[in-house]
């Protein structure tokens, strides 16, 4: 009967030892784990105080951090808006532009070309509001022989100071009117419906000026290692394509990203 007497009792004893066991985690090794108990701590004056001063010390010592943190992500933002190799290329070795005292935009252009003839609607507003420490040049692509014809036309026109007469038409015989230009005479009927007399056309387009002028933009189409047109080029130092730029306004938008920059070297 002592067997029997000793199941009742450790029946009897089941009940708490489940109950006690409710609060216990399991450990990673299978055995039962009792939870860390933690120190009750009770707030007298005195620990009030002390906690309210350590608040306001590790306050005061973040907040100017973060807020410094803040202010140089900024102005990494601001910085690195458009970056080089990126949205534009910086030339290997910066080529003389034609006015030093002006950061230059000389935008290379091809008559024949028609990206370049829609990139005109957008350039031309943008290039009448820039200002005067800005200077404007053009430099028509010759990389063959046949596109030396438009670029003797170009500077014919400079030469003769009747650019904005016939810039903007000669465009338009190509791309509108579907003209068929071959040689010299072709560009002469140009000019003279747009007010130029053809001696005076002719004398300029075989001047060892203009002719000058084509050799100087050859050798800068070198040096700014051109890849196709339209091209921009900021202060003979950064080239920016419509590949790299996202389209026309985006090369609008990183050349004034470029003027600027420029421009806050120079004040240093």
């Amino acid at each position: 009967m002592l067997w029997i007497k000793r199941v009742i009792f450790l029946f009897a004893l089941l009940p708490l030892a489940m109950c006690d066991g409710g609060g216990v985690e399991n450990s990673a090794d299978g055995h039962d784990k009792a939870p860390q108990q933690q120190e009750v701590v009770v707030d007298t004056p005195k620990n009030k105080v002390e906690k309210d001063v350590q608040k306001a010390n590790t306050q005061n010592q973040t907040a100017p951090a973060q807020e410094t943190a803040v202010d140089v992500q900024k102005s990494q933002a601001d910085n690195t808006k458009y970056k080089a190799g990126v949205h534009y290329d910086i030339l290997p070795q910066a080529v003389r532009t034609a006015n030093p005292n002006k950061i230059e935009i000389n935008e290379v252009f091809a008559y024949t070309c028609s990206h370049c003839y829609s990139f005109e609607s957008e350039l031309h507003p943008w290039a009448d509001k820039l200002p005067g420490y800005v200077d404007f040049q053009r430099t028509p692509a010759v990389w063959q022989p046949r596109m030396e014809l438009y670029a003797r036309a170009y500077y014919a026109a400079v030469v003769l100071k009747v650019l904005d007469q016939v810039h903007e038409p000669i465009f338009e015989a190509i791309h509108l009117d579907k003209k068929r230009i071959d040689d010299e005479q072709d560009l002469a009927a140009i000019f003279v419906a747009n007010g130029v007399d053809k001696d005076k056309f002719s004398q300029a387009f075989n001047s060892f000026g203009t002719t000058s002028m084509v050799n100087q933009a050859k050798a800068r189409l070198v040096s700014y290692r051109v890849q196709g047109t339209p091209e921009v080029i900021v202060n003979g130092k950064y080239r920016v394509s419509t590949r790299k730029a996202g389209g026309f306004s985006g090369v609008l938008d990183v050349a004034e990203f470029l003027i600027q920059k420029e421009r806050a070297q120079t004040a240093k």
